[in-house]
């Protein structure tokens, strides 16, 4: 991690955008040795989450429509609510959310938050407020990314 990466954000859907992104990428690994890697990078008015995977990558095609509701590449495995959860997530949060992909080459998926701010808002442009939006300042470490292929579906 480079930088102060604390985001303005409610911390369970935090957690469920990074699940989401790193889920995508592990599933996407169909080979032995290859690798997934989380970058986090906090600047002063945002904080970047990067995971690149060396996967099997989207097809052109698919990639205008990934954010779609119901729109899933695992076929019955899938129900299309990942990607689509994210975008979702991280419009509410005044962040966004890139994907650069090719077939057989990986993909790599740029996450952006707010940073947090002292004061208690985000130093987005948005309009501030006598109380924050999403007042919740949480830590994003990379010790709660190490092990992102190893997650555990909760019921």
């Amino acid at each position: 991690a480079h930088g102060d990466c604390v985001v303005e954000a409610f911390v369970g859907e935090t957690r469920q955008v990074l699940l989401n992104v790193m889920r995508n990428a592990c599933e996407s690994l169909a080979q032995t040795g290859k690798h997934v890697t989380v970058e986090l990078t906090g600047l002063d008015s945002r904080v970047h989450v990067v995971v690149t995977d060396q996967g099997t990558g989207i097809a052109p095609e698919i990639l205008p429509v990934i954010f779609q509701f119901g729109m899933t590449t695992k076929g019955v495995k899938g129900n299309g609510m990942g990607l689509w959860t994210v975008k979702y997530i991280l419009n509410k949060h005044r962040g966004d959310v890139r994907v650069h992909s090719a077939s057989g080459e990986g993909t790599r998926v740029e996450l952006s938050w707010p940073a947090f701010t002292r004061c208690g808002n985000s130093s987005s442009s948005t309009p501030k407020t006598s109380r924050p939006l999403f007042p919740v300042p949480w830590r994003l470490r990379p010790d709660t990314l190490t092990q992102p292929c190893r997650l555990v579906p909760y019921v």
